[in-house]
């Protein structure tokens, strides 16, 4: 193992804030619009599954304004209504002094993702980060590893995908890279378990035990 592919929302920072209430700006429902705790539960797939999901029967009229919609609150206000997970930038500190190549690999749009990459200072810990372009190209995360994997001449096995969710797990699998799931995010136990996680970590600590050493 080199590589460590690492999810951004619910691995390394916690989205929550900015994205519920960016998803809530999108949806313009008023009183109508979900919870905020039903809102958090979609952090973490693609936006455009989660907006035709909450918008149900309008998806096809009010779809493409709902994107707009969030895309403007996110980049004026919602990328930097987050915060850094206690632990993470020593943890990222740690694995690269040990030798390891970190890249972001998230569902988020790359220059938001780069945006809240940069506004944390995680840059120096960070080679590289790869998300879904600002056209809006319907793609997905599995996509994402295979385009890189290919792009960096990395084989699979020299890497180790990184994150809380279901979508993080099955996106690694498909590429034959193997997963860890960590449980301080927004994904439960069983739900990593099912997806396949060869591994889970309850805490940065525990993640670095098992990360170890690149060999």
């Amino acid at each position: 193992m080199q590589e460590l592919l690492f999810d951004l929302d619910g691995t390394l920072t916690d989205p929550r804030l900015g994205f519920v209430r960016s998803l809530h700006h999108a949806l313009n429902a008023g009183e109508s619009a979900p919870s905020d705790d039903v809102l958090a539960m979609f952090i973490g797939p693609p936006l455009e599954r989660t907006l035709r999901q909450l918008l149900g029967a309008r998806a096809e009229l009010e779809l493409a304004r709902a994107i707009e919609r969030y895309d403007e609150r996110y980049a004026a206000e919602g990328a930097f209504e987050n915060s850094v997970y206690p632990g993470t930038e020593a943890a990222l500190g740690e694995l690269v002094s040990k030798g390891w190549t970190i890249r972001v690999v998230t569902s988020k749009r790359e220059d938001f993702a780069r945006r809240v990459v940069e506004h944390f200072a995680l840059t120096k810990y960070v080679a590289e980060v790869v998300g879904f372009p600002a056209s809006g190209a319907t793609i997905d995360k599995a996509q994402l590893i295979r385009s890189l994997l290919e792009r960096t001449a990395l084989a699979p096995e020299q890497c180790w995908m990184i994150g809380d969710r279901s979508y993080d797990v099955v996106a690694a699998r498909e590429n034959g890279v193997s997963a860890i799931g960590v449980l301080w995010g927004y994904g439960s136990r069983s739900e990593l378990e099912n997806a396949g996680a060869a591994l889970l970590a309850e805490s940065w600590e525990r993640l670095l035990e098992l990360i170890g050493s690149p060999r």
